[in-house]
């Protein structure tokens, strides 16, 4: 009964207008000081404060006693709750820095944190379906769990922990959303397990370096996911095309530990779902083998760094690839490809991978997705170019959220200027 009073409240809170959201905010705060002066109910009210500290700051006007109180109580070595204090301190703190939580808690969330279990492990699935147990706390960002990660593959570069994120898919579609540094992460999962959270890399500035094991792992299974599902723009030569597609299969089978040649079966598996490649043509099937018997000596760890080197060699290696019905552009083929990249977004000829308009990131200057009246796919709006002259390029996809989520990180972290995203 008292965590459902209190979960309604904070959902009664949540559903003010914003310019009233200090004041009940402030309530709640003041809620669980009057707790505190009860000796009998003082522990929950030190619970309520965590509870709230971490969820949403006090105003502005509020935050200086809360701070001074807060402070008090941390200095003083006999306080019984002292260990709850500096919880609430930490919260707080989190709080002003992120703005607090987008979404009230589950019941079942908030019973946890009453029962001070605020704190799980998580699995986060890294390239290659491995999973790696993340400790999540309720009011952990992105950016915090990111930093863990890259630690264990030895990336301490704060410029290139940018360049990873996690990715939140619903189970149901398969939605994808990039989960910004700053956003919760907690915010983004359903108590029934119907979202999944992933690691990946959505921006490849900095050069590659491979002193980790884990960090080589994640990589070249990464780029091979890509691959397989035709993600990379391979050169459009037909012969150049087959001897790379050869190359890169017979990599795969030595990178899995195999030393004897790869059945037909099994080569099929290596080939890219793309245009120009038959999993059934014979001579792909014959120039394979050939380039096994020339590499089969390899081990595994080089046959992964050759495959990550062939592969990030390429023109338009690093960029987040998606196939769009059309864009509103005269000069764009429908359908096309969008290359997005830490430099620029890109409208690409399907076949001939010829640009067909090109829009530096620092040219955008707003964006948005929205679902279009008469179009049967959802959209993404882009306006670009300088301030007095702004133009404006539509493009239909059916990632248009996750599209337009990864621009919105790349510009975070490449372009200083704020810009305007919806």
């Amino acid at each position: 009964m008292e965590v459902e009073v209190l979960w309604l409240g904070m959902l009664c809170c949540s559903r003010t207008w914003p310019a009233h959201h200090h004041r009940i905010h402030d309530e709640f705060y003041i809620v669980s000081e009057g707790f505190k002066r009860i000796k009998e109910s003082c522990a929950r009210g030190w619970l309520l404060l965590n509870l709230i500290t971490g969820f949403f700051p006090c105003s502005v006007t509020l935050l200086p006693y809360v701070t001074r109180h807060l402070q008090s109580c941390c200095q003083d070595l006999n306080h019984p709750y002292r260990e709850k204090v500096h919880a609430c301190k930490d919260n707080l703190k989190q709080s002003l820095t992120y703005g607090g939580r987008r979404y009230i808690p589950s019941q079942v969330e908030m019973e946890a944190i009453l029962a001070e279990r605020s704190t799980r492990r998580l699995p986060i699935t890294l390239p290659g379906e491995v999973e790696f147990p993340c400790k999540v706390h309720s009011f952990s960002v992105a950016s915090e769990i990111v930093m863990d990660i890259c630690t264990d593959m030895g990336v301490s570069n704060p410029v290139e922990v940018n360049e990873f994120s996690l990715l939140a898919t619903r189970r149901q579609d398969g939605l994808v959303r990039p989960i910004h540094p700053d956003e919760y992460v907690l915010d983004f999962l359903l108590d029934d397990g119907s979202v999944l959270l992933s690691f990946h890399r959505l921006i490849w500035k900095h050069p590659l370096h491979f002193e980790n094991d884990l960090y080589v792992e994640f990589h070249y299974h990464l780029i091979l996911s890509k691959y397989l599902r035709g993600k990379f723009l391979l050169p459009g030569n037909s012969a150049t095309l087959q001897q790379q597609v050869a190359e890169l299969a017979a990599l795969q089978h030595l990178a899995l530990g195999f030393n004897q040649q790869p059945t037909p079966q099994e080569l099929k598996q290596y080939f890219p779902c793309m245009d120009g490649i038959s999993a059934n043509d014979q001579n792909l099937h014959s120039a394979a083998l050939r380039q096994f018997s020339l590499i089969a000596n390899t081990n595994p760890a080089e046959a992964k760094l050759r495959f990550i080197k062939n592969l990030s060699s390429l023109h338009h290696f690093g960029s987040n690839v998606f196939m769009a019905q059309k864009v509103s552009h005269k000069g764009c083929p429908s359908p096309c490809l969008v290359a997005v990249n830490h430099e620029s977004i890109n409208i690409l000829h399907p076949q001939t991978q010829l640009s067909a308009l090109t829009i530096p990131v620092e040219e955008v200057q707003s964006f948005r997705s929205f679902s279009p009246k008469k179009e049967k796919v959802p959209a993404v709006e882009i306006n670009f170019g300088n301030p007095s002259q702004v133009n404006t390029i539509t493009v239909y996809l059916k990632q248009a959220r996750e599209l337009c989520h990864i621009i919105a990180i790349i510009m975070e972290i490449m372009t200083p200027t704020p810009r305007n995203c919806t």
